[in-house]
């Protein structure tokens, strides 16, 4: 199939996903699945129960330089049904963050990781309650769609290669997950867990 172009929005150009991915990674809903290891990088893809994509391949991964620009994740719809957003969070565990901040009423601390994400669809779609317009493009069932990090999300993680004098190695470990996934239909699923909108969780 034609891989589709889906612009980024800014509120997904961050290199700090603490928020984001401590409710989506953090929320203890994740297994492990495929993992790509070749000579330098590994990455561990994080699965979940009757996760309605799958990762077909990752290319690119040993390449040198500035490797995140070349960085390709091929995933494929193995649900019934289209898929109409997607965001996956890339981080390394092995790469200093920031100290989070507190929520201001609830005191809550969030998981503090270094990240880039790559997305499919509208950034509205982040609320999984939102319904698909006639103008959204869907992933239908068995359509595969490449996901590449986006160019200034890119340009972030350079700068950083450049000021904060880290290792090499300390980019070697990758771990990946689905954090949002919008069927289109008021229901998706939120770091790994089923939301059906008003309807009762499964």
């Amino acid at each position: 199939m034609k891989h589709r172009k889906v612009s980024a929005s800014p509120a997904v150009k961050l290199l700090l996903f603490a928020s984001c991915l401590a409710l989506a990674l953090g929320a203890g809903a994740f297994g492990s699945g495929y993992t790509q290891s070749q000579e330098k990088r590994k990455i561990k893809v994080r699965t979940f129960t009757r996760m309605p994509l799958e990762v077909k391949e990752i290319r690119n991964l040993q390449k040198e330089g500035n490797w995140l620009r070349d960085l390709e994740i091929e995933v494929k719809n193995i649900s019934r049904q289209p898929i109409y957003f997607i965001l996956l969070s890339i981080y390394f565990p092995d790469v200093p963050a920031p100290t989070p901040t507190p929520h201001p009423e609830t005191g809550y601390v969030p998981e503090a990781v270094t990240g880039f994400s790559a997305m499919y669809g509208p950034i509205r779609m982040t609320n999984v309650s939102q319904l698909a317009g006639p103008d959204d493009v869907p992933l239908k069932p068995r359509e595969t769609y490449v996901l590449k990090v986006p160019e200034a999300q890119a340009v972030g993680f350079e700068y950083m290669n450049r000021t904060m004098n880290l290792p090499p190695e300390a980019w070697n470990r990758i771990e990946v997950g689905f954090s949002f996934i919008s069927l289109g239909d008021g229901t998706g699923y939120v770091g790994g867990r089923r939301e059906l909108g008003s309807k009762k969780k499964e």
